[in-house]
């Protein structure tokens, strides 16, 4: 009797790293895709016979950091004091209650208790079932509370919201803060297209619960992907299409005694989905989203020119040395030296507290190169260099100082460091040639490194400590050394190729 071979997906490796991970190892995706706008979120109703505790360490364990919350994990009867200590819970695993769902609301009671129950909590939207009657009610309280309100469709013809039509009629000609939730998996038990669904009623497309389906018709269960019948591009291709900047909730409900196995491997085929398909051009590199708009960040390349830059000690952009290309600003090569081709180029404008981040490679095997932060010009004898704190960038298993022993692994010269002073941990360092994500947050005299989604170093300057490693450092003979109140951003001519893009920042009202 021949075996029945079994279909083993890439993303089960989610599983594999999620279960028999490293202790101690913090989970955050190596890869991140860039051009999707909206979030992957988990829906707690799959973890209902599990107490929010484990459904905190899932989210955790799988780098997700939007969660629906159902009653049982936050009682809609629950006190003020009890919904601030389980949203305080979440942020504490950095994950955000953006949702209440599914909600019910068949009285003008339930429905202010809805409303207020997700005030306090600071939930962005319920995901709710409102009698048609107090519809009029719902609005008011979107108004009041500024709250979202998905209409939830259940896939059962005797339920009061059916499909997406159904719940789209209510909503079409109200605030535009009034939607409906697409159920993938319900849309399907109905024999309905979720992605015909969602562009048909894109407009109104709030929110998104995402479960492969085992068979297109009311006997339909949640399944593991690829054994059910969603076709997953077209769902994700026909949220793209719409320019979806919600969260998709993956509700993996028919295993509560195990949902973050199904949980997991849903996670996994929609990240491998997620990287074949087609984006328009306003997904590409060096522009803002409108949430980043929204939020005031700065772009400061936008991959075409170099208004917002010019040279150190300088009135206008170094005529040689640096290149656009591809979409990418970069050094040219001159065998390390430092600053001794186009040299080092500044921000036109000077920062204090901020947000920095940008993504780099290193194309040069041994490559040395840096950013650097609150830089001051005309503190150099050289006019091409600045001084400045060092977000250092290195090819490190290469350099000639590691070869020689000169530099350790894991030092204050490695990939992350500041430089000469302040050595990484937790470090998660791509390979030559790939783009690595890099971020610094500068709010007083509090500074963090980061590096591609781990925390790789905190300080404080000023402090003791600080003062201390300075005095041990090549830096010992400078005044104030990164002690000013704002200064320049810094990009590093080293004479290594390396490239740089989506380079933003965010300025900060620190208090």
């Amino acid at each position: 009797m021949p075996t029945k071979k079994l279909l083993i997906p890439l993303s089960i490796l989610l599983i594999l790293i999620t279960f028999i991970r490293s202790e101690g190892q913090e989970m955050v995706r190596t890869h991140p895709n860039s051009r999707v706008k909206f979030d992957i979120g988990i829906a707690s109703y799959a973890f209902r016979e599990k107490p929010l505790s484990e459904v905190l360490e899932v989210t955790e364990m799988l780098d997700i950091h939007k969660l629906a919350v159902k009653s049982m994990h936050m009682p809609l009867d629950a006190s003020s004091g009890e919904i601030t200590n389980i949203v305080e819970k979440a942020r504490e695993k950095d994950v955000d209650i953006y949702a209440g769902a599914v909600i019910y609301m068949d009285s003008e009671e339930k429905v202010r208790q809805a409303f207020e129950y997700a005030n306090q909590a600071d939930m962005e939207v319920i995901v709710g079932v409102p009698d048609p009657s107090l519809m009029d009610l719902c609005e008011q309280m979107v108004k009041q509370y500024d709250i979202k309100l998905a209409i939830h469709m259940h896939g059962h013809w005797d339920m009061l919201y059916p499909s997406p039509e159904s719940a789209y009629k209510m909503v079409k000609n109200r605030d535009p803060r009034m939607g409906i939730c697409i159920d993938v998996g319900h849309a399907l038990r109905i024999n309905l297209d979720p992605a015909e669904e969602i562009r048909q009623y894109g407009d109104r497309v709030l929110d998104v619960q995402f479960w492969d389906v085992s068979s297109a018709s009311p006997e339909g269960k949640a399944i593991l992907p690829g054994y059910g019948v969603v076709d997953f591009e077209s769902v994700f291709q026909a949220l793209i299409d719409i320019d979806y900047i919600g969260t998709v909730s993956i509700e993996y409900w028919s295993d509560p005694q195990r949902p973050e196995l199904g949980t997991a491997y849903t996670l996994g085929y929609i990240y491998k989905t997620l990287e074949n398909l087609d984006y328009p051009k306003d997904y590409s590199d060096n522009r803002l989203t409108e949430k980043e708009k929204e939020e005031g960040w700065e772009l400061l390349f936008n991959g075409a020119d170099t208004r917002h830059l010019r040279g150190i000690n300088q009135d206008s952009f170094p005529k040689t040395g640096w290149k656009i290309d591809d979409g990418a600003l970069c050094v040219d090569a001159r065998g390390g030296a430092e600053s001794s081709h186009g040299g080092d180029i500044v921000t036109m404008k000077e920062y204090s507290d901020f947000i920095l981040k940008w993504e780099w490679k290193m194309k040069d095997v041994g490559g040395n190169s840096g950013l650097k932060y609150f830089v001051q010009e005309g503190r150099s004898d050289n006019e091409k260099y600045g001084y400045g704190l060092e977000y250092q960038i290195l090819d490190d298993a290469n350099h000639p100082w590691m070869k020689k022993g000169k530099m350790k692994p894991g030092d204050y010269y490695t990939t992350g460091a500041v430089y000469n002073l302040y050595e990484p941990s937790n470090k998660k360092l791509k390979p030559l040639g790939s783009y690595n994500q890099s971020k610094i947050v500068v709010k007083g005299n509090h500074v963090e490194h980061w590096l591609n989604g781990l925390k790789v170093l905190e300080f404080v300057r000023g402090s003791q400590a600080y003062e201390k490693r300075v005095q041990q450092s090549k830096f010992k003979n400078i005044d104030n050394f990164g002690q000013d109140e704002e200064g320049h951003i810094l990009l590093q001519d080293h004479g290594s190729r390396v490239c740089y893009k989506n380079i933003k920042i965010k300025a900060l009202n620190h208090e």
